[in-house]
């Protein structure tokens, strides 16, 4: 393997037609990242105030807010690390999550 690289790019590197860098800057800011790269989806709340993800179960906490979220849409968010996060304009509502043994995990 070793001259791969080298023998590789006399073979079919090209000069580029402009010398300058045409590459766009990241229009994220880079705390955001994360936000971007991760699985976001839309999940329904029901009358329970409740939803299903991965099949698990998802029951928001009862307050002012969450009772507008009945009949509407929200955000999840999977992200790579492993964390999970709940968002409804830009908020984050307090959740339990009831996986298939039926344990609770408390995310306030």
């Amino acid at each position: 393997m070793q001259g791969f690289k080298e023998r590789y790019n006399a073979k079919f590197a090209k000069a580029p037609v402009k010398p300058f860098n045409l590459n766009r800057a990241l229009n994220v800011e880079p705390d955001r990242l994360a936000d971007v790269l991760c699985w976001c989806e839309n999940r329904y709340v029901g009358k329970q105030l409740t939803f299903s993800h991965d099949r698990k179960r998802i029951m928001l906490e009862e307050n002012e807010i969450t009772h507008g979220l009945v009949g509407k849409f929200l955000d999840t968010f999977a992200f790579v690390d492993g964390r999970f996060e709940v968002r409804s304009e830009g908020r984050s509502p307090h959740y339990k999550v009831f996986d298939m043994d039926q344990r609770v995990m408390d995310h306030s």
